[in-house]
């Protein structure tokens, strides 16, 4: 008997130190050491689906001021031409307004006509900051595919000559 409750007993306290220590943990990524992350969470489709991202806070509680994040576009998709970003504050900015611990960003793939395979558009976050601190930006990057609409077209082309071509007789 006097095992089982040495056993138990430090079970117990070992449990208790667990649910004492994880609290201290996630305070100590507090309010002063929040990060921005990015992830990307739908393909394009050019003139379909829009595709999408979520740029969002890593500490899942709302903040009581905007959050302006500063991004980099780059990819093999061309803005305004394959692409608009939507939700823009400014070309290379987007705020998670205060109240909330996301905010999407939309990427509205046009259809341009032209068979040229899929694109991408990659999102790369500089800064993040709100008047009162600076956050640390945790995952940086993400991808969003465009996939080109008339190369996944179903539809198959037919060719008719109108009349069979001829050598010149000189």
């Amino acid at each position: 008997m006097k095992l089982f409750y040495n056993g138990f007993l430090r079970g117990c306290c070992l449990a208790g130190m667990l649910l004492l220590v994880l609290p201290l943990a996630l305070l100590a990524q507090g309010p002063g050491n929040q990060m921005v992350r990015i992830t990307r969470i739908a393909d394009a489709l050019e003139g379909g689906n829009n595709g999408q991202f979520r740029i969002s806070l890593y500490y899942p509680r709302a903040v009581d001021e905007d959050v302006t994040v500063q991004f980099m576009v780059s990819g093999s998709a061309t803005d305004n031409v394959d692409y608009r970003l939507q939700s823009l504050n400014t070309p290379s900015t987007i705020v998670i307004p205060a109240g909330s611990v996301e905010q999407y960003l939309e990427v509205d793939a046009s259809n341009d006509g032209i068979i040229e395979g899929p694109e991408s558009v990659e999102i790369q976050l500089v800064s993040a900051s709100s008047p009162s601190r600076a956050y640390t930006i945790d995952q940086d990057k993400a991808k969003v595919n465009i996939i080109d609409a008339n190369a996944v077209n179903t539809t198959p082309i037919q060719i008719m000559a109108a009349s069979n071509g001829a050598e010149p007789s000189n």
